[in-house]
């Protein structure tokens, strides 16, 4: 089964996510997408110390606006955002996972216009 329906979403998230890993990441980076049991995760590595910080997006600000956008979003597919632990590895992995069931992608999106929502299809991009 392929991504059919939520390829946009998928796209997504990997460009976010190594955008975050280029700008605030050291050395290389690794990109894992595993589609397994109705879920595509999306995990990106690199060597750097730091951790992400969630920050709230402001009207002037720059920061923050992509990735509660892409919360939001994966929030609609039943997904979630976060860090997973290293143990020993140097640097951080952050993932992102969606539940991708053929067909729910377009009733979500259309729930979520009903109660007031939008969605462009291009939604992240700035």
């Amino acid at each position: 089964m392929g991504l059919g329906e939520h390829t946009e979403l998928g796209e997504l998230i990997v460009s976010e996510l190594v955008t975050n890993s280029l700008r605030h990441g050291e050395g290389k980076i690794q990109v894992r997408m595993p589609h397994t049991g109705g879920d595509l995760r999306v995990a990106v590595h690199d060597s750097g110390a730091g951790r992400p910080v969630k920050h709230q997006p402001t009207v002037e600000g720059e920061s923050g606006r992509r990735l509660a956008q892409l919360d939001g979003l994966t929030g609609l597919h039943g997904g979630r955002r976060g860090l997973l632990d290293n143990g020993a590895r140097e640097g951080k992995t952050v993932y992102a996972v969606i539940h991708i069931v053929p067909g729910t992608g377009g009733a979500r999106r259309r729930a979520h216009q009903q109660r007031g929502g939008r969605h462009n299809g291009r939604a992240g991009r700035e």
